[in-house]
């Protein structure tokens, strides 16, 4: 039986947002956010008072603590520093007091008096940021009432995310503590809510399956449409029964991709090719590379797939690597690989990982599964690159790995790979390109500007190196479903010898059950999908992806030059290529969020992303097309337009959409709660 690798990466990520937003009902957030109201509901109002009291008392105290800190506390100029977290830890609170020297703790007294707006007191709330260099809260509207009413049931969790309401609770100050509590620490005491708490946690979960229970006709919409099955049929069906059924599926669901309504996803979408793939993939469906005895062809296929991406990154004879499910599989790999070469190198059983804070998602993933301390390195707000500097300062005899993005998925910034390089090879360790979204557009993008030096569209992108020809770059993932135009379900993984791919592969040899090894995570895996990436890659050919990188780059630089040129309210994020991330240029009279809303109400599927607050749109081939990005920059613009003069923007409470839900995720009385319904979520997916 095959080994099945569940794996998401990148934009194949599931938008699970986007999908929360369109759910049925007029107001769906109504439901996706009563969890939180219950919350209070659960025990009476005097119980709730007693809690407020007790934690008025301890944040009087922390206060207390916190004054006497700054008070000890001077700065050479004389002035006392005005804010700090009687909750963080000494190195944390020290750093917090040498970045802000600039405060006065009478300032501040004064600012609790009057009611400044860093104190959240006004409509708007400038952004803190954590020693990682990421905003821990964003801009929120606090109009919204202090605890929520009949009349006031806006989603809610409304209440939770208005700062108003956490500062009438605990004092100006108090408040501000809250919202500086570690992250580790709000999740820890939630965990102990759920482990010691059984009851409220068995009210919670039903609470949540309820919220969720309207979202149940947009996930499962076939229902009544085609049979639904949850067991198997004591009859077998007719195959043509069964077709007829997939293209009654299929018919709701090509059209949006097909017109470049959607971020990332499908990223050639051309129906010739996708019918080479398909060809392929029906004479070669039950080809297994476990068994190389049987079909030496799929060992054929897999070999000269890793052998032509590593000539294409300017790999040399010893560069080696393997297929793998996708960008997700292909970076635990890395992630085990690392660790594995510490213990054996260099004995180091608490292995670390250096990546910046906007790597993708599956390294915290693959530290969770191997056991491995991330050490996570800000990123610069302006250009959104990682801070190189923050890399050495992190850097520990525990470092076994640093990782670069290029791109990142956030904001499609390249990351500076020949610095990061350097420090690792200077230290002897590994260096990592995430280059799953850039791994087919850069070498090419590279060649056109070489080639092509007056093209508009390429003379100010700045096409960094970064593969191969740089020393110190240990091993590179690749993605071949995304730009390689490949089926989905294949990546590629490569190192800079086989030395290092040691470390990933597994081998067992005093099992009973034979001589077992395995080069990935799966066993059996699919041949099919190997020898349909094959085939894409000899179909498209170096003229294909030089055509399709200059299609995409081209269609990018349209997009970003609409937007600066044509709606002056939002600003693109750093120097991105073909991954654009935009933001509100004043999020004082901009909800980016509310944005996203109503972009998704005219059929866009986009990500929205938080700290900073922003969308992005990944650009494929399919936006490529004529007319699309014109009808982007037409929707966008006048969904700006409609946000600056809706009643929302003008101090509204949050009471429709996805807004409340993105600020959730940043505050943290909420936290734990959203972390909650996305795995009930998940559950109801699984749901027949």
């Amino acid at each position: 039986m095959s080994n099945g690798v569940a794996v998401y990466s990148s934009d194949d990520a599931p938008k699970v947002s986007h999908g929360l937003a369109r759910s049925g009902g007029s107001a769906p957030h109504e439901h996706f956010l009563r969890p939180c109201e219950t919350l209070l509901d659960i025990r009476n109002q005097e119980m709730v008072e007693r809690e407020s009291d007790h934690l008025n008392q301890s944040f009087s105290s922390a206060t207390r603590g916190a004054r006497q800190t700054v008070e000890a506390r001077k700065v050479s100029s004389g002035h006392e520093l005005a804010h700090i977290s009687a909750l963080e830890d000494a190195d944390r609170a020290n750093r917090f007091l040498d970045e802000t020297s600039g405060e006065n703790l009478e300032n501040l007294e004064g600012e609790m008096q009057t009611g400044n707006p860093r104190l959240g007191s006004s409509s708007e709330e400038h952004g803190l940021t954590n020693d990682r260099g990421e905003v821990v809260r964003q801009s929120h509207k606090t109009s919204a009432p202090a605890v929520p009413t009949e009349n006031n049931n806006s989603g809610g969790l409304s209440f939770l995310l208005d700062r108003g309401y956490w500062k009438e609770r605990l004092g100006a100050l108090g408040a501000r503590i809250l919202s500086w509590v570690p992250e580790r620490l709000a999740s820890f005491g939630y965990q102990q809510v759920n482990r010691w708490w059984p009851s409220l946690t068995r009210q919670l979960r039903k609470v949540y399956s309820e919220a969720l229970e309207p979202m149940d006709a947009r996930i499962h919409p076939y229902r009544g449409l085609v049979p639904t099955f949850d067991r198997i049929p004591q009859q077998g069906r007719a195959s043509a029964e069964i077709i007829d059924d997939i293209h009654r599926m299929l018919a709701n669901e090509t059209s949006k991709w097909e017109r470049g309504y959607v971020s990332g996803a499908v990223y050639s979408g051309d129906r010739d090719h996708i019918a080479l793939l398909a060809q392929v993939y029906a004479l070669s469906s039950q080809m297994n590379p476990l068994h190389a005895d049987i079909w030496p062809s799929c060992v054929k296929f897999e070999a000269e797939i890793v052998r032509m991406t590593a000539s294409m990154l300017h790999g040399g004879p010893n560069v080696c690597g393997v297929v793998t499910s996708g960008g997700t599989e292909s970076i635990l790999l890395a992630c085990k690989t690392y660790r594995d070469w510490g213990r054996a190198q260099r004995n180091i059983s608490r292995p670390e990982v250096i990546i910046p804070s906007s790597a993708h998602a599956a390294f915290h993933k693959a530290a969770d599964y191997f056991g491995i301390r991330l050490r996570i390195a800000a990123v610069d707000p302006e250009t959104f690159q990682v801070k190189v500097a923050h890399v050495r300062k992190l850097l520990s005899r525990n470092t076994v790995l640093i990782v670069g993005s290029a791109p990142q998925f956030p904001h499609g910034v390249v990351d500076p790979i020949p610095d990061l390089a350097e420090i690792a090879r200077k230290r002897r360790i590994g260096l990592h390109v995430d280059a799953c979204l850039g791994g087919f557009i850069l070498p090419w993008a590279e060649k056109l500007q070489k080639s092509h030096p007056d093209a508009s569209h390429l003379q100010s992108l700045s096409i960094p190196i970064v593969d191969f020809r740089i020393p110190g770059v240990t091993s590179i993932s690749v993605d071949t479903h995304k730009y390689g135009f490949a089926a989905k379900g294949t990546s590629v993984i490569l190192y800079a010898s086989p030395e290092w791919r040691r470390y990933q592969f597994y081998t067992l040899t005093d099992w009973s059950g034979g001589l077992y090894f395995s080069p990935t995570l799966a066993g059996s895996r699919p041949g099919g999908l190997i020898a349909a990436c094959w085939a894409a890659m000899l179909r498209m050919g170096e003229d294909g992806y030089l055509d399709a990188a200059d299609r995409i780059l081209r269609a990018a630089h349209e997009l970003k030059s609409g937007i600066r040129e044509t709606i002056p309210e939002l600003r693109i994020l750093g120097e991105p290529l073909w991954v654009i991330a935009f933001a509100a240029a004043e999020p004082a009279t901009l909800d980016i969020y509310r944005v996203l809303d109503a972009m998704t109400e005219r059929g866009w599927s986009l990500n929205g992303l938080h700290r900073p607050a922003c969308i992005h749109i990944c650009i494929t081939l399919r936006h490529c097309e004529h007319g699309v990005i014109e009808r982007f920059l037409c929707d966008l613009k006048e969904c700006v337009a409609a946000g600056l003069h809706s009643e929302e923007a003008r101090g509204a409470p949050i009471d429709r959409g996805m807004a409340p839900v993105y600020g959730m995720g940043g505050t943290m009385p909420a936290r734990g709660v959203v972390a909650d319904l996305l795995l009930a979520y998940m559950d109801l997916l699984y749901k027949v």
